[in-house]
């Protein structure tokens, strides 16, 4: 099984210190957060550097371009120039994946207008990104109307596979209503990225990102359910833990991801085992 730190988890660090968390740490990759790999990219800092950085670890994916729906045209070209950007990064340093969101700036609340944007876009998007081998990796999140995994197959099939895959969130799968059956149903084939995530109880009356200030294990999802039912699918790719929370940004960064490497591996390694 292989672990990557999801360095949007460890906040308030750059590139590097994000690489170098991982590799002590004991993660097999990381997945770059697009804001830092921006910064680090205007700093002048070039590839090679990045590559030297990384040493044995592994990219599975950039995150993320948001939001993917909106008709505004600055935005619409702020993302297009990142998909340029992070696909020829990603290219450069054998990175197979950007994320992709969509939140809630869709103009119309019916599925059919809603999907003709996501289509659109994404085939805008991935022929940007496909040419450098790259699949777009989209998250469906509570704060979008696009947060059902029926909703995301519909989408892949009318833009193809072969550009455009999944990444599973536990948090917003559990949020959004999708059973662990139909997470257990799906091609594997499909799935880009799996973001384990607990979480604290709801601090308010809508659920927020900053409810997501739980250690893997430690919340009141169901995590060992999620796993099992990504397990089942036959999936083999790299498992990350994403988390919010304020009061471990003030953790030294190595510590945090170690308490959550072993924390993942101690849910994890049971469950293979009885597979």
């Amino acid at each position: 099984m292989k672990f990557a730190l999801h360095a949007g988890t460890v906040r308030h660090t750059n590139v590097a210190i994000d690489i170098r968390t991982a590799r002590r740490s004991g993660f097999d990759g990381i997945e770059l957060f697009l804001p830092k790999v921006m910064r680090y990219l205007d700093a002048g800092l070039d590839v090679a550097e990045l590559r030297q950085l990384l040493g044995p670890l592994d990219v599975p994916m950039i995150d993320f371009l948001m939001p993917i729906e909106s008709a505004d045209p600055k935005t619409r070209k702020r993302i297009e120039v990142e998909c340029e950007r992070m696909a020829r990064l990603a290219h450069s340093i054998n990175c197979p994946a950007i994320q992709v969101v969509a939140l809630n700036e869709f103009p119309g609340s019916d599925w059919t207008s809603q999907k003709a944007i996501l289509v659109s876009r994404l085939r805008e998007l991935s022929a940007i990104a496909n040419p450098y081998g790259v699949r777009l990796a989209i998250e469906g999140a509570i704060f979008s109307p696009f947060r059902q995994i029926s909703q995301a197959l519909e989408v892949i099939d009318e833009v193809g596979a072969d550009r455009v895959g999944l990444c599973l969130d536990t948090w917003h799968l559990w949020l959004g209503g999708t059973s662990w059956e139909e997470v257990a149903a799906l091609d594997p084939a499909l799935i880009l990225s799996v973001q384990l995530a607990d979480t604290a109880a709801r601090s308010g009356p809508d659920w927020q990102d900053e409810d997501r200030t739980a250690l893997p294990g430690e919340g009141v999802l169901p995590l060992g359910e999620a796993i099992d039912a990504v397990l089942a699918t036959g999936y083999s790719g790299f498992w990350t833990y994403e988390m919010l929370s304020a009061r471990h940004w003030e953790w030294d960064p190595e510590d945090f991801a170690t308490a959550m490497l072993e924390r993942m591996r101690v849910l994890m390694t049971g469950r293979i085992q009885a597979q």
